[in-house]
Formats: C-alpha cells, sequence, structure tokens
C-alpha cells in the first residue's frame, strides 16, 4: 500500500513546490535623472536572505533631482486582500548590501499602502527625489507577503 501511495505523494510535493514558486506579482522601478534612466523588475526573494541578488545601478551627483517612478501589478489568477506594498529610500553602506533594518532615523523617503489586487490591477507612483549626501542608497518597492522586490542601488558621488 505504501509504494502505491508514493506516487500520490510525489505529485502533491511536485504541486506545492510550483504553486509556491509561482509569481503573482511584477514590480518596475525607475529612476531618472533628466535624460538618463535606469529600470529594473521584479525579483522573488531569495532563501537566504543574507546574499543579495546583483541590483542595478545608477550613478549621480549630490543635489541631482531625481524621478522615481514604481509600478505593481497582479499577474496571479486569484485575489489578494490588504496587501501590502511598501516603497522606501535608505543608506546603505556599499552597493549590494542586504536591506538593513528600517530605522525611521536613517530612511531618506517611504510609502505604504494597503490594497486589495485582482488579475491586472496595477498600483503606481512618480516620486521626487534629491539626495543631498554623497553615499549609496538602496531604492525599493517591495510585496512583503509574496517575497518579491525591485530594487536599485543608487550612489551619489
Amino acid at each position: 500500500m505504501i509504494r502505491s501511495l508514493a506516487p500520490l505523494m510525489l505529485l502533491v510535493t511536485l504541486l506545492v513546490v510550483s504553486s509556491a514558486s509561482a509569481q503573482t506579482f511584477t514590480a518596475n522601478l525607475e529612476v531618472l535623472d533628466g535624460s538618463r534612466h535606469e529600470l529594473t523588475t521584479s525579483q522573488k526573494a531569495q532563501a537566504t536572505p543574507k546574499i543579495a541578488a546583483k541590483r542595478t545601478q545608477f550613478e549621480v551627483k549630490a543635489g541631482a533631482k531625481l524621478q522615481i517612478r514604481w509600478k505593481i501589478t497582479c499577474i496571479s489568477k486569484d485575489s489578494f486582500k490588504d496587501v501590502l506594498v511598501h516603497f522606501y529610500v535608505v543608506p546603505i553602506a556599499k552597493a549590494g548590501q542586504s536591506p538593513p533594518p528600517l530605522d525611521p532615523k536613517i530612511v531618506k523617503m517611504e510609502s505604504a499602502q494597503t490594497l486589495d489586487f485582482t488579475n491586472g490591477v496595477s498600483t503606481s507612483a512618480e516620486l521626487g527625489f534629491t539626495p543631498d549626501e554623497p553615499g549609496v542608497y538602496l531604492v525599493q518597492i517591495e510585496v512583503p507577503d509574496q517575497q518579491m522586490s525591485a530594487a536599485m542601488d543608487l550612489t551619489v558621488k
């Protein structure tokens, strides 16, 4: 009897793994400085958060007037209630560093909203940001419950 259950258990395991790795949202993040711009798209969060994926890089001079655009779109056939969409800009020690704890004293810009999503529903924003201090900043839009984000390293000279 146990042998006859083995194929069924394998099928259930494959279905669970497949559904767990299915992406339900996409994200686009764009930073513009006059005529220059950089665009990045969503990444599924890694199993090991201490190892950051290589992020898109954008370099500007201190005092540059930037426009940051982001868009989150639901691509799942399922509906989602009370989904947190979180955007922030925070200084980091070096490019590629994992997101630090978001201490309000160091966060340069932050917004959050909770929305209901169905297939094809999007939310977006366009924000102005002028980094006055040289350094490296993490610019990120995320849907934490879905372990999905789009991020960029902004280097200010």
